[in-house]
């Protein structure tokens, strides 16, 4: 928006044994055109990825494995930015994607932009709606590189729970989500930003790009859903 001021995006990218897409993935955040950090934490690889992380001006971090949800909890430690965009390492964003949201900055706590499914030679675009809670309980997936989160509502996250990424084995950027509709979270969408996201299980079926939500995710969309007055789009 006009008169926005700038302020600083941290990018953090989460890689565990990641060689065959991390240079699409760091090179995409190499080129947002806005303030920024890129910060790198390796979960203890075996194959190339610090070797090729280190091919790029960025900040890099490494120990041994403790996987998915210690990692992103760490990077957002590790953050200094106003903002947090997480980019899985075999995904990549788009020229301007943090550009366009970054207009939006002064609206909202929560920013949603597109996600484009890769799966082979086929593209699946997934728009943002303000019908995220009912999107969700058809077993639709935001995934998490669609967002931008100002690090402000993260940290009142934080507060209510004592901890931002939860040790749950799958759907953590939907809980996620419904953690942030629990604290009455301000929401914006930006479908002019977009995320190139990489689809991780076999299914030739493109009408079931989503995986389902497990059983623990459903009664807990379904409770929010009849629980709270989730009109929280700016």
């Amino acid at each position: 928006m006009a008169g926005c001021l700038l302020k600083m995006i941290s990018i953090l990218i989460p890689c565990f044994n990641s060689q065959t897409h991390l240079k699409q993935c760091i090179e995409s955040a190499l080129l947002q055109n806005v303030e920024k950090e890129i910060i790198l934490l390796d979960d203890g690889s075996t194959d190339n990825t610090l070797s090729i992380a280190k091919e790029y001006p960025i900040k890099i971090h490494q120990r041994e494995h403790k996987g998915f949800t210690e990692t992103y909890n760490e990077l957002f430690n590790l953050s200094k930015g106003d903002w947090i965009q997480y980019l899985d390492s075999d995904d990549y964003l788009s020229e301007n994607k943090l550009e366009k949201q970054q207009q939006y900055l002064n609206t909202a706590e929560v920013l949603i932009g597109t996600t484009y499914v890769l799966e082979k030679d086929n593209i699946f675009k997934k728009f943002p709606t303000n019908k995220l809670l009912t999107e969700l309980k058809l077993g639709i997936k935001y995934q998490t590189n669609c967002f931008l989160f100002s690090k402000q509502i993260l940290n009142k996250l934080i507060e209510h729970h004592q901890i931002l990424w939860k040790d749950i084995l799958i759907n953590h950027d939907t809980n996620l989500i419904l953690d942030l509709i629990e604290i009455n979270s301000l929401f914006a969408l930006t479908p002019e930003s977009i995320a190139y996201y990489r689809r991780r299980w076999c299914d030739k079926q493109l009408t079931n790009i989503y995986k389902n939500h497990d059983i623990n995710t459903k009664e807990r969309i379904a409770y929010i859903a009849d629980n709270y007055k989730f009109n929280s789009f700016a």
